[in-house]
């Protein structure tokens, strides 16, 4: 039995090596399992091919032999994540099932096996009572036992085809217990001896070896901590998981950092007591979804971009992936870029202002006036509409100026064009055109309206008082020009001409007057 032991030896170096290496990477999915399993083997290996053995070393044996597929299963179902409907409640019931199955075949009352085939020194009879054992009280094991193999080897088949990339790994995971199986019927069946052993712990502790150096080939259980480190632990983005129940299963360092928390305080808590309430809502949704959230602190406001996604298995919820993402700096600086915008704007749109604006009297300038009267010329071409033009000037303003100095002047025209204003209607325009010169142009005003107006303006000027514009009290008039569209001014110079015109008929007739030009006939004020 030198070769046995020698046999021995190596399966427990390789079981010993898998494990130290699956332990580095035990938060790996199925690297625990694979682990336990590593064990289970060697003791099994140990306690079978002792030259005499004992009861306790075969009741090892069985039990080890026992539990190994069981975890052989769990371990190649964790790291190829098939999908198994309710897996959590049945991953517990996999090990626990053949354990308590095992373990009651090793104690029931009546049981002798163990003790009889411990005291059978005879190998082939303890062959025959082995055979007898399995065919009666350890059979519920022995069932067990290959069906947990057969599910192992099925689910390494399944990823074998989806995940061909493993090929190496899944080969193995598939020859292992094949072999083992192999070994196993023919020394059942056949009663075949290796070294005058059972077959089935050779074949175990060369599975066992073939799968250690398929770790150490492939590192396939350090794979998954490393982009689970990468892509995970060392993202910026902080990352919760929860349940059913909103309690907290899962968060990588970044969300520690950003919630300002430790693990003591959000494993297993509630989501509502350790994210804000706006995000806490978030979580009702069945549907994938993106909000930025302003949260406000003790000394200045957080914003954060959430995105929650529903985690489902066999398409039913079970919990939610929250990742949030500091945006505060982002968002601070588009708010100083609008603020800066409309800051711009509105020195854009005062700029404007002072550009079509009369500085003094606050009503339009010349500029403004001629480019909005070409407008309404151009509009009054198409829609018919009537539109008036009244030029206006000061009667004898040189003399306010000669007489009383010109800061008394720029008063009177303050004052005049504060009288404009107050009589004009909304939507009619204002302008000071030069000097002691002003213009009003009367939108949708037909010709006897207009004249109107201009009389309010005579009397409204007439009636400003002078007193508060200088010691001594002015009387002042003006003298207005009114000219109405026509083909004959079909444009605003024209128009203006026209105005202008009239205005000095005024000032020629004695001042302190209206004038108008001739009223447009129908038709040649239609278009």
């Amino acid at each position: 039995m030198n070769y046995a032991y020698i046999i021995a030896a190596v399966g427990c170096v390789a079981s010993c090596y898998a494990m130290l290496n699956l332990w580095r990477n035990r938060r790996s999915p199925g690297a625990f399992a694979c682990m336990a399993m590593f064990g289970c083997a060697a003791v099994y290996v140990v306690s079978a091919l002792r030259a005499q053995p004992t009861e306790l070393s075969l009741q090892l044996s069985f039990l080890g032999g026992a539990l190994i597929s069981p975890l052989l299963f769990i371990a190649v179902k964790d790291y190829t994540n098939a999908r198994i409907p309710h897996w959590q409640f049945l991953k517990p019931l996999a090990l626990y099932v053949p354990l308590t199955v095992a373990l009651i075949a090793l104690f029931k009352d009546d049981s002798q096996i163990f003790q009889t085939l411990a005291n059978e020194a005879d190998m082939a009879l303890r062959i025959d009572k082995i055979r007898a054992a399995r065919q009666g009280a350890l059979a519920p094991t022995t069932g067990l036992i290959y069906g947990f193999t057969l599910l192992a080897v099925g689910t390494a088949i399944w990823r074998l085809f989806t995940a061909p990339h493993q090929k190496k790994e899944m080969l193995a995971i598939i020859a292992v217990p094949l072999m083992v199986i192999a070994a196993d019927m023919s020394y059942y069946f056949q009663g075949f001896l290796l070294f005058g052993a059972m077959p089935t712990p050779f074949a175990m502790t060369f599975g066992l070896t073939l799968m250690a150096l398929t770790l150490y080939r492939s590192r396939i259980f350090d794979l998954r901590p490393i982009a689970r480190s990468t892509l995970i632990d060392n993202v910026q983005d902080g990352m919760l998981v929860v349940d059913e129940q909103q309690r907290l299963v899962d968060y990588n360092h970044a969300a520690l950092v950003l919630l300002e928390a430790s693990e003591e305080r959000l494993i297993g808590r509630a989501a509502s007591e350790i994210v804000a309430p706006e995000i806490t809502e978030l979580l009702q949704t069945d549907a994938p979804i993106r909000e930025e959230i302003a949260i406000d602190g003790e000394v200045e406001r957080q914003w954060l971009e959430v995105d929650v996604t529903p985690l489902n298995i066999d398409s039913k919820g079970r919990g939610h992936l929250l990742i949030a993402r500091d945006i505060t700096a982002r968002r601070v600086a588009q708010e100083a870029l609008q603020a800066s915008q409309k800051a711009l704007e509105a020195a854009n749109h005062q700029l404007i202002e002072q550009s079509v604006t009369d500085p003094l009297t606050g009503l339009r300038n010349r500029r403004f006036l001629f480019e909005r009267l070409q407008q309404e010329v151009n509009r009054h071409r198409r829609s018919g509409s009537v539109l008036s033009l009244l030029v206006i000037d000061i009667d004898h303003f040189k003399q306010v100026n000669d007489t009383h100095g010109h800061p008394a002047g720029d008063r009177t025209l303050q004052l005049v064009a504060n009288a404009i204003q107050e009589v004009i209607r909304e939507n009619d325009v204002a302008a000071r055109i030069g000097g002691e010169e002003f213009a009003i142009i009367a939108v949708d005003t037909n010709p006897a309206s207009s004249e109107v107006l201009a009389q309010r303006v005579c009397k409204a000027i007439s009636a400003a008082d002078g007193n508060s514009v200088a010691e001594q009290n002015i009387q002042l008039t003006a003298s207005i020009g009114v000219a109405y569209f026509q083909r004959g001014n079909a444009d605003a110079d024209r128009l203006f001409s026209e105005a202008d015109l009239r205005l000095y008929e005024a000032k020629n007739q004695g001042r302190n007057r209206v004038v108008c030009g001739p009223v447009p006939d129908p038709e040649q004020a239609a278009v």
